[in-house]
């Protein structure tokens, strides 16, 4: 039905390793799915959280390859909507 777009999610270093960033996303998937949205997608960089959403679910859909530089991930995650 619809999509939410993650734009942000950051966390301190000094706070990392302690579940901040797994419980904000599951706050997020459970209000999406609760108001019908059936897809989350987010984007990063090959030097951030690639390995970290993907332990949640989330899945490459595509790549955008910087010459010489970094790589972009373009991610998705297919929610089971609510009643």
């Amino acid at each position: 039905m619809g999509l939410v777009e993650v734009r942000g999610l950051w966390v301190d270093p000094a706070r990392r390793g302690e579940g901040l960033g797994r419980s904000l996303l599951a706050a997020l998937e459970r209000e999406a799915a609760a108001r019908g949205v059936t897809r989350v997608a987010l984007d990063t960089y090959d030097w951030q959280a690639r390995r970290f959403y993907e332990k949640l679910g989330y899945r490459v859909f595509g790549t955008l390859r910087y010459p010489a530089g970094p790589r972009r991930f373009y991610m998705e995650k297919d929610l089971v909507p609510q009643a």
